[in-house]
């Protein structure tokens, strides 16, 4: 067997199913890999049998890590003045040190701190990491110290996953990389329960729009209202549903907007729905809007579309490698919501276009669990 740990920020994790979904197909694989699941956070109540937790609240474990770390840094550095707190990390990473030979891939790059990141370079851990939207595109601007530890966990990384080409392409050049060392590997969607979808040959009644996202400041749903204000002051007849919870101040940010906006009678504000609602919610929805700045690919696209939805979506980032801008949807410029309101326009009065993304949507081809599984045997397998 190949030894591969698995290493999340937190696992299970009820809003990244796809983690769950990868650990499965994996586990299944008996005759290659035998698959570890490492949760960075500590355990919620009881700690799970299989699941590996570096970072513990209970007393005994810690003691009981502390003593297990003291060990591993004798034999591994021998005795010096920071031996406290040098016992201290190879406890915490006690997984990593009995198992140099494995695999561990890192589902954030992020969770590669400062103590663990000498350890890896060391011992000559062969070390994978995923890159997320967030991390490649926006963490490292927020400060030197990030760029710096992005690019140095990157360049010392054995093998790096992408979810799109996109981030592929801004990571090798943010971390001055070789092309060949990251592998694109598309997740495979969750299509269960899809909605059956409305289709519209002609718009003589209210225009339902909806953004399935949480409010976060990059998902632009405050924004997108400038686009709803435009459509209505055109003369067309729509609604704005917005469906997902709220982060920082992004709640207040849209509802004020709402009412300085005077859109009080046109946007809606469901936040977190349970599946029956959801789905009878999205029966009744006609153009769904993907307004993001930043966003590798998400999760709701591939949703949307499969149902047939006429979609329209910021050519951000792993957004244009799924939509083909008028064949499977429309694409607009990122963070221009007088264009936003131009593609929704034509959606609306192009009934030959709409038809056609109503079928090319179904159509459109996505990863399959079977070979994404294997896909990633091959990342953990090849040298």
């Amino acid at each position: 067997f190949m030894k591969v740990f698995q290493v999340f920020m937190s696992y299970p994790n009820s809003y990244q199913p796809y983690n769950n979904r990868l650990v499965e197909g994996l586990k299944e694989e008996h005759s290659v890999l035998k698959t570890f699941i490492v949760s960075l956070d500590p355990p919620k109540n009881k700690s799970e049998a299989d699941i590996i937790y570096p970072f513990q609240t209970r007393m005994f474990i810690r003691i009981k890590q502390r003593i297990i770390g003291l060990f591993l840094c004798i034999v591994n550095e021998g005795v010096g003045s920071d031996i406290l707190k040098k016992s201290k990390i190879y406890g915490r990473y006690s997984f990593v040190i009995r198992n140099k030979e494995a695999v561990f891939h890192f589902h954030n790059l992020y969770s590669i701190n400062k103590d663990l990141l000498p350890l890896l370079i060391k011992n000559k851990i062969k070390y994978i990491v995923s890159l997320r939207g967030y991390d490649v595109t926006i963490k490292p601007l927020m400060s030197k110290k990030n760029a710096e530890l992005f690019s140095f966990v990157l360049q010392n990384s054995w093998k790096i996953h992408s979810v799109c080409k996109s981030l592929k392409e801004e990571a090798t050049a943010l971390a001055n990389i070789e092309e060949s060392k990251v592998k694109v590997i598309y997740r495979t969607p969750n299509l269960k329960n899809l909605t059956k979808v409305k289709e519209v040959a002609n718009f003589d009644a209210t225009v339902n729009l909806f953004t399935i996202s949480r409010v976060h400041w990059k998902k632009c749903i405050s924004e997108s209202l400038i686009s709803i204000k435009e459509l209505l002051d055109e003369g067309y007849s729509v609604n704005y549903h917005i469906i997902g919870g709220f982060q920082g101040y992004e709640e207040e940010k849209l509802i004020f907007l709402i009412k300085k906006l005077n859109l009080t009678n046109n946007v809606f504000i469901h936040g977190y729905l349970k599946e029956e609602a959801y789905s009878e919610l999205l029966s009744n929805m006609h153009i769904c809007w993907i307004p993001t700045v930043n966003e590798g690919l998400p999760n709701t696209l591939y949703y949307v579309l499969k149902s047939g939805f006429p979609t329209i979506a910021a050519a951000t980032d792993g957004i244009p490698e799924v939509i083909i801008d008028n064949e499977n949807g429309l694409l607009f410029e990122p963070y221009n919501f007088n264009d936003l309101a131009i593609k929704t326009k034509k959606m609306i009065d192009d009934d030959f276009l709409r038809m056609k993304v109503y079928k090319n949507a179904k159509n459109t081809i996505l990863q399959e669990q079977e070979t994404e599984t294997q896909q990633y045997i091959d990342l953990y397998t090849t040298h």
